[in-house]
C-alpha cells in the first residue's frame, strides 16, 4: 500500500509540473527559458486564443481523469495489500505410518497433526545404528517430552516388536512400506515430521538428541505463531 500511495504522489507531482507548464507559458531571456508569473506572463504574453484555451483545458480534464483512475486503482488495491500472507504450505509432506494402539485400533501418523514425529527406520531390533541413537535419545527425552514429539519405530524386516527401552516407541505395523516410503532401502534412517506434516529433516547417520529439539523447535511450524 504504502508504494502505491508513493506512486501515486510522484505521479501528481509530475502532472502538477506539466500542467503548470502549459498554462503559464515560458519567457525567453537571452537564449534561456526561464518561469514567469502569472502576473508578468499576463502582461508580456498576448491574449490566448480559444485553441489555446481549449488544449490547456483538454489537458486539465486529462490529467483529472489519469489521478481518478489511478485513485480507484489504489483503492481496489489496498485490501489484497494489507491483507495478511497466507501461512506457508507443506512443501514435503511426509509419508503417513500406519500403527496400532493397544487395544488393536488402527491409527495413522494424520492423528500426530500439530504434534512433531520422531521417527527411527531400521531392519529389525538389533541393528547397532538403531540401538546407538536410542542411547542418543535418552538424554533429551524430558525435552521431548515437553515438545510433545511423539516417537515410532518402524523395522523393514519385522513388525509388532517390543523395545525393550525406557522410552515409549510406538511400533509401526508395516514397516517394509515406511523403510519404502522413506527411501531407506533396508539401512538405517532417523525422520523428523514437522507439526504440520512436512518432513523437516531426515538422514542416515546418527544423531546427537539435542539435534532432535534443535531442529523441532526451528521448524517452521513451531516458529509460525510467533513471526
Amino acid at each position: 500500500m504504502t508504494n502505491c500511495l508513493i506512486v501515486l504522489l510522484t505521479y501528481c507531482l509530475i502532472g502538477w509540473r506539466k500542467l503548470r507548464w502549459a498554462v503559464y507559458p515560458r519567457a525567453s531571456v537571452v537564449g534561456t527559458s526561464v518561469p514567469v508569473s502569472p502576473s508578468v506572463a499576463q502582461r508580456s504574453v498576448p491574449k490566448p486564443t480559444r485553441s489555446v484555451i481549449l488544449s490547456n483545458h483538454s489537458i486539465s480534464q486529462s490529467f483529472n481523469k489519469s489521478i481518478f483512475f489511478l485513485c480507484v486503482l489504489c483503492i481496489l488495491l489496498s485490501p489484497a495489500l494489507a491483507a495478511p500472507q497466507p501461512p506457508k504450505e507443506v512443501v514435503r509432506p511426509a509419508p503417513e505410518i500406519a500403527w496400532r494402539e493397544l487395544s488393536g485400533a488402527p491409527r495413522t501418523t494424520a492423528v500426530f497433526r500439530g504434534r512433531p514425529v520422531v521417527v527411527l527406520i531400521a531392519p529389525d531390533a538389533n541393528d547397532r545404528s538403531f540401538h546407538r541413537q536410542v542411547r542418543r535419545l535418552r538424554p533429551s527425552f524430558n525435552r521431548l517430552t515437553a515438545s510433545n514429539a511423539a516417537l515410532l519405530v518402524a523395522f523393514s524386516s519385522s513388525d509388532n516388536i517390543r523395545i525393550p527401552s525406557d522410552i515409549p516407541f510406538i511400533v509401526a505395523t508395516n514397516g517394509a512400506k515406511v523403510d519404502a516410503d522413506f527411501a531407506a532401502a533396508g539401512q538405517f534412517r532417523i525422520a523428523i515430521i514437522g507439526k504440520d506434516g512436512n518432513l523437516d529433516y531426515i538422514t542416515n547417520k546418527v544423531i546427537p538428541g539435542q539435534r532432535v529439539v534443535d531442529v523441532i523447535v526451528n521448524s517452521y511450524a513451531s516458529q509460525a505463531p510467533g513471526r
